[in-house]
């Protein structure tokens, strides 16, 4: 059984890997994915993390502010949490996309042509 744990929510999901309907050699393959975009997600979180932690200890230094202090405050750390997120999502496509041209280059050495049903994509029970 493999589980799942969804970071943030703290749901564990069980399935089994043969509901997948993969080999088993298959199914190991898509856990240690699975680890390894949990691990992008969590660095991708504690950037996040920095950039509040930043704007607290070098921006928020005085105990009263402005109503357009705050603007810019909260302004300022939308632009830098927008930034990074934007990095972080054009950097998994870029793995996702290395990471089909493997799985195609592979196929293509046996002939084989791979169908991609997109509409799975958003399948939220895997």
């Amino acid at each position: 059984m493999v589980m799942i744990q969804i970071v943030g929510l703290w749901v564990i999901v069980l399935c089994c890997l043969s509901d997948l309907g993969l080999s088993e050699h298959h199914g190991m393959v898509v856990l240690n994915y699975m680890k390894f975009a949990r691990y992008q997600r969590i660095q991708s979180l504690k950037a996040i993390d920095c950039a509040f932690k930043d704007v607290s200890e070098s921006r928020l230094l005085d105990g009263t502010y402005t109503c357009d202090e705050v603007q810019e405050l909260l302004h300022g750390l939308c632009k830098v949490v927008q930034a990074d997120t934007e990095t972080e999502l054009i950097s998994s496509t870029h793995m996702t996309v290395l990471l089909l041209k493997q799985l195609f280059e592979q196929a293509e050495r046996w002939h084989l042509r791979l169908q991609v049903d997109l509409s799975e994509l958003e399948n939220r029970l895997l």
